[in-house]
């Protein structure tokens, strides 16, 4: 099932339209993902740029691993200035409008640059941001993270059939849930910062 893209091949990275108004203005970034691998390298080279184009004004404040909180936690220190900037998939934001569930359906698109070329259009970008800035939140870009992969230690998952009775974590979006259960599966939202307990 390498091709169930399941929901976000998309992710908006978010801005909280609160900010500091004076001196150093530090940037806190805050995601559920480690502080090692890809998308922390990522993070830390985004943090070097902020630096640079701002000329030293703005200091980004790398928080990994759920440090100040899970997605929702986030996204409420965003709403009341407290945390700067986040990554999420784009499901997250159904937490606040049903139509960003749209992206947990699965195989909405044949790759990532399909879905990446889908939210960049005018007529959709429009529709998407002026959501997000009605819930206080800026998106200031779109990437593709890959599709979503099926990971289990019973057995192998190449087609539906071989979802049937396996319990699988997903994102906290009823609509994947749904989609997860509907192929067999027993679709189990948990927060990403929760899923290592829950595994042991």
């Amino acid at each position: 099932m390498k091709k169930f893209l399941a929901v976000l091949a998309v992710v908006a990275f978010v801005f909280s339209l609160a900010g500091a108004s004076f001196g150093a203005i530090p940037v806190k970034y805050s995601v559920v993902f480690p502080a090692t691998g890809t998308q922390a390298d990522g993070a830390r080279l985004l943090g070097e740029i902020i630096g640079k184009v701002s000329e030293g004004r703005l200091a980004m404040e790398f928080y990994p691993s759920a440090q100040l909180g899970d997605k929702a936690s986030t996204f409420e220190g965003l709403s009341m200035g407290t945390i700067e900037m986040t990554e999420c998939a784009a499901t997250d934001l159904s937490a606040f409008n049903d139509m960003w569930s749209v992206f947990s359906l699965p195989y909405l698109w044949e790759n990532g640059s399909q879905a990446v070329n889908t939210v960049m259009k005018d007529s959709v970008k429009k529709i998407l941001e002026a959501d997000a800035e009605d819930n206080g939140f800026v998106i200031i870009a779109w990437t593709d993270m890959g599709s979503r992969s099926v990971l289990n230690t019973k057995r192998s998952v190449k087609t539906p059939d071989d979802l049937n009775g396996l319990k699988l974590r997903c994102m906290e979006d009823p609509v994947l849930a749904n989609s997860v259960n509907a192929m067999g599966a027993i679709g189990t939202p948990l927060a990403f910062s929760e899923l290592y307990i829950a595994l042991q």
